[in-house]
């Protein structure tokens, strides 16, 4: 695969906010209905 060219963005899925520890906002992608076919283990967050 070449770096250099560029690919079309295939799917895009909704992230779930959630709560997490103390009340901290947290925004998980992953797992996720939506990407069932994803390894249960695998978390992706987005902090803040």
């Amino acid at each position: 695969v070449d770096v250099q060219s560029s690919r079309s963005i295939e799917n895009i899925v909704t992230s779930v906010r959630v709560l997490e520890g103390g009340g901290f906002p947290v925004r998980r992608p992953i797992p996720n209905p939506e990407m069932d076919q994803i390894d249960p283990f695998l978390l992706l967050d987005h902090l803040g």
